[in-house]
């Protein structure tokens, strides 16, 4: 967080905001209006001209999500370079029941056919649906990372505001969700 608000006033990454008394001011001014605003985004939409009010306000939503990602039930603990998702946790949400029907009585390549042919549309910035299809179907169908990008790749999501950070799977079942960029 601090390395943006150093880009914000420092490097001068957004021209309105010249110093910190100034930052402090349009984040004063975020907080004050968030109990009369529909939204956070419909706020930012309402001062798209206002640059460091919006910068502010999607550094912010960036924090809430990464933190929100790390006390979900999707997010995955590391180990000695092990990664333990919790199967359990997420058997009885949509997703999880989505995902049985996708997989019942599909091979890999089904599974990715029919990927391919939904689209999901989502309100949020998180990347719940990447972190719980590439886990789920690493261990279903017992995939090596290769394969597990191509799983990224049929997945079809579209963000409506935008999202926090591209989802990046690493080897050995490592993501970035849940990690704060900001």
């Amino acid at each position: 967080m601090l390395q943006a608000i150093r880009c914000l006033v420092v490097d001068r990454t957004v021209p309105e905001i010249s110093n910190y008394n100034e930052l402090l001011e349009q984040a004063d001014f975020i907080r004050k209006n968030m109990p009369i605003a529909r939204s956070i985004d419909n706020f930012l939409d309402t001062h798209r001209d206002k640059k460091g009010v919006v910068a502010i306000g999607k550094m912010a939503i960036s924090l809430v999500i990464s933190q929100a990602e790390q006390n979900s039930l999707l997010f995955a603990n590391s180990r000695q370079n092990e990664t333990v998702f919790d199967f359990k946790k997420v058997e009885n949400t949509w997703l999880g029941k989505l995902f049985k029907v996708l997989v019942s009585e599909h091979t890999f390549d089904e599974f990715l056919e029919s990927l391919n042919s939904n689209v999901f549309i989502s309100f949020n910035y998180d990347r719940c649906i990447q972190q719980f299809f590439c886990h789920c179907a690493q261990s279903y169908f017992d995939l090596n990372d290769a394969q597990v990008e191509r799983v990224l790749n049929h997945l079809k999501i579209k963000y409506v505001y935008g999202t926090i950070e591209e989802f990046v799977w690493r080897e050995r079942s490592q993501t970035n969700f849940g990690t704060i960029f900001i």
